[in-house]
């Protein structure tokens, strides 16, 4: 007994340098194709209610258990910041349900500069649309991370639930460890950026592992190298495995394709991340231009309007 008191307390008087060196936690971030995912914890959370300067209120919910310890709090700022105020009112909905050109495509994800802290939105398990603005995801982002990360705590990722006021969202803020490589300054172009935008709204997202492989093998589900570009080749997403068969979930390609977009397509440089997959074999890529394998007779291409 003396023994479990002593070590609970080294635990307590443990510097917050030595808790992030702590492996981070597994995140798990409820979904439409995970939809139980939100009652998988039910563990102690710090929460108090925040009134938003719109006067909309949300609940917010701190959790390292849960969202993992944030090393890097102040990535968690730029992210917020990245969103640009408005306050017109737009539809949110998942994607690749037919939605309306004008609404935005869930689950939506926006990284800091670093891609080290990202916040997800995500429509609540049996929900199908949402209205909220810009400015009011804006705020709830921010109020999120001012609550979570910032001050004398410890830094810990967490949810505002129902922010917008209709009790069909959540967002959460959590943290990532980018693969994430840049080419250099220069190698993207700036009035380019938006097309990958319009092709990270368009991915899949599933988080089932799908087998990836080469043309003609019949264990794969789907087939490399393959690419996801607008027509013109303003943005183009590329996935290769080596010419070998590899398993990948379309949520990890999507959420490690934001981290190339936070880290690099915003600075204006083209990048790549490698050891995807199982088997790390997976090659993901973001440029603009008919470059990479756009020449390959065994390459698959999808376009993005």
């Amino acid at each position: 007994m003396i023994v479990s008191i002593l070590l609970v307390q080294a635990l307590i008087l443990a510097t917050a340098d030595d808790v992030l060196q702590l492996k981070p936690c597994q995140t798990t971030i409820h979904t439409q194709d995970s939809p139980t995912a939100d009652s998988l914890f039910q563990l102690n959370q710090s929460s108090r209610p925040i009134e938003t300067p719109l006067g909309i209120g949300f609940g917010i919910e701190c959790s390292w258990q849960r969202y993992c310890f944030l090393s890097t709090a102040f990535d968690c700022q730029s992210a917020w910041r990245s969103i640009s105020p408005s306050t017109v009112e737009r539809a949110w909905v998942l994607r690749h349900r037919g939605a309306p050109e004008e609404a935005y495509a869930l689950p939506f994800m926006m990284m800091g500069l670093s891609a080290r802290c990202y916040f997800q939105l995500n429509l609540k398990p049996g929900k199908e649309m949402s209205y909220i603005t810009l400015s009011e995801l804006r705020d709830a982002a921010e109020a999120l991370a001012d609550t979570c990360a910032s001050g004398q705590q410890i830094a810990q990722g967490g949810i505002a639930r129902s922010p917008g006021g209709d009790n069909n969202l959540d967002l959460v803020m959590t943290e990532y460890q980018p693969r994430a490589q840049c080419n250099g300054p220069g190698t993207f172009p700036q009035d380019m950026q938006s097309s990958c935008g319009r092709i990270l709204e368009s991915m899949p997202v599933s988080r089932q592992q799908t087998i990836f492989g080469p043309q003609g093998d019949p264990a794969a589900e789907e087939t490399t190298p393959s690419q996801i570009r607008t027509r013109n080749f303003e943005c183009v997403i590329e996935i290769t495995s080596g010419g070998k068969i590899d398993e990948v979930s379309w949520y990890q390609l999507w959420q490690e394709s934001n981290a190339i977009f936070a880290l690099c397509v915003r600075k204006g440089q083209s990048g790549y991340s490698q050891g995807l997959g199982e088997r790390s074999r997976f090659h993901l890529s973001i440029f603009s231009g008919d470059k990479g394998l756009a020449g390959n007779s065994s390459l698959t291409a999808r376009f993005i309007a």
